[in-house]
């Protein structure tokens, strides 16, 4: 029997062990967490692999993991490598909290990897199965079969610019990886609201998440990365102008961030300052890229953000006017 409270038959069990011990090599403890087997079934998955090695299913490693007979892995070229380890990085960073799925994915992703990088990777998918489990975990496996099966997803949503609570229908037409937090983000057709859109959802903030059993359509003339166009994250509206101003120091840096593939502007001017216009869904959104810029960057446009990003700045000098200085050792 498993955490769930389902009774695991002995087949089951044993095909299972095998498909997990595909892609990785998991000592009996690791083998039985990932099971979701209780400790009073140690000494029965103990005798599941004496069997599996005895058919020569599986082979004991000398650090006492178990994994399938060896194979030689298909041949990858270092550029394809390297993809395929960043794959796994991006997918780790992103992953907040444990997920079967996830990891499992990432087993496949870094088993034909060569070494030394596989190494860094199986290394990688160990840290990854000590995360905690929690309700996103639970709300992206929802999301993910609303959108994959074409249904709607119910949930309540707690947002935090209003505090309140509300319940959700949702018709996802796909979900986006927020490139700057590395959150997950639904985006689809509501028809819960005081005015039914296409609005944008925080997976991490939905609670009680139900998939429920009344099919919808995504719209043949949808274009997700048009719908997208002008987003610097995830959010989407009317396109608004964002011109900037940076100092010389910025330069290098600045060049590094390739904005000129996306910029309406980028001219670098003789006197070493740089100039910088975007056309943006949110500027808001930007703010936090902003400030990461801190004295090498002056908004131009538009005005109100300037003056805002002025209070912004002149409450933090008076915060920072209140902290006791420390002295400072001498080397």
């Amino acid at each position: 029997m498993n955490l769930s409270g389902r009774t695991i038959h002995k087949s089951e069990r044993l095909m299972r062990i095998l498909d997990i011990l595909k892609y990785t090599a998991l000592n009996t403890t690791e083998l039985r967490k990932r099971l979701g087997l209780p400790d009073t079934q140690t000494r029965t998955l103990q005798r599941d692999l004496e069997l599996l090695v005895e058919r020569e299913d599986l082979v004991r490693r000398t650090d006492g993991r178990y994994t399938t007979k060896a194979r030689k892995p298909a041949a990858l070229n270092p550029a394809e490598a390297l993809a395929a380890y960043s794959a796994a990085r991006l997918l780790f960073h992103h992953a907040s909290e444990y997920n079967e799925h996830y990891l499992t994915t990432l087993e496949k992703l870094t088993h034909n990897l060569p070494e030394p990088v596989r190494k860094v990777a199986e290394q990688m998918n160990r840290v990854y199965r000590e995360k905690p489990n929690r309700r996103q975990s639970r709300s992206l496996e929802h999301c993910s079969l609303a959108w994959l099966e074409g249904r709607w997803l119910k949930f309540d949503y707690h947002a935090p610019s209003t505090g309140k609570k509300r319940t959700v229908e949702l018709s996802i037409y796909f979900i986006e990886i927020n490139p700057h937090n590395r959150s997950a983000y639904a985006i689809g057709f509501e028809r819960t609201s005081k005015k039914p859109s296409i609005r944008v959802f925080k997976v991490s903030r939905m609670m009680g998440t139900l998939v429920l059993n009344e099919p919808c359509e995504i719209p043949e003339d949808f274009n997700a990365l048009g719908f997208m166009q002008h987003a610097w994250g995830v959010s989407v509206g009317d396109p608004q102008k964002l011109v900037l101003r940076f100092k010389p120091e910025a330069r290098e840096r600045l060049l590094e961030e390739h904005l000129e593939e996306r910029a309406d502007r980028f001219e670098l001017l003789e006197d070493g300052f740089t100039c910088v216009d975007l056309t943006v869904a949110n500027v808001w959104e930007v703010v936090p890229w902003i400030k990461g810029w801190g004295a090498w960057v002056r908004v131009e446009e538009p005005l109100f953000l300037r003056d805002e990003l002025i209070r912004q700045l002149q409450e933090a000098l008076e915060y920072y006017s209140d902290a006791e200085p420390q002295e400072v050792l001498s080397s």
